[in-house]
């Protein structure tokens, strides 16, 4: 939910307003450039291909979100956060995504790997892969949940219109 760039010319935002919409749009390019890698990870998962193709787009993938999650983690060093409630809260909302990100790349993808490439039935494999998945999708929705709504409390108490 990005900030609409065209803010009226009259209404000219005052010095807490600009750092929190500038706040508010480092946290949404952030958490768009995690996503659209986590969907590549996604999109690799659920393609049909070989055992090999898969594990080296997997491998791939979760390099390239790792480096993402490093270069997002060097980026918030330098961002400036509002002294608010909501603007903590926003950012304590990130922190966990980026934490669910994490995890991804160290915990689920490598499971899902050890999964795929073990030796063993397939629909044992189905199954376990499945919990994977299920455990994957629940966590990012629900980090997605909080993001989302620690934003809107973020835009309310700052006067920011989001889209």
């Amino acid at each position: 939910m990005k900030v609409f760039k065209d803010m009226d010319a009259a209404s000219k935002p005052s010095k807490e307003k600009l750092a929190a919409v500038q706040f508010n749009n480092v946290v949404v390019e952030a958490q768009r450039k995690l996503r659209a890698i986590g969907a590549r990870v996604a999109g690799g998962a659920q393609a049909p291909r070989t055992v090999a193709e898969l594990v080296a787009t997997l491998r791939k993938a979760s390099t390239e979100l790792d480096q993402a999650i490093k270069a997002v983690e060097a980026e918030m060093k330098s961002w400036k956060v509002p002294d608010s409630e909501e603007a903590r809260a926003l950012l304590a909302a990130f922190r966990k995504c980026l934490q669910g990100y994490r995890e991804l790349t160290e915990r689920d993808i490598p499971e899902f790997l050890r999964v795929v490439q073990a030796r063993g039935e397939a629909s044992e494999k189905e199954s376990r892969i499945r919990a994977i998945a299920e455990r994957i999708q629940a966590t990012e929705e629900a980090n997605l949940k909080a993001l989302q709504q620690a934003q809107k409390d973020f835009a309310r108490r700052n006067g920011i219109p989001l889209r």
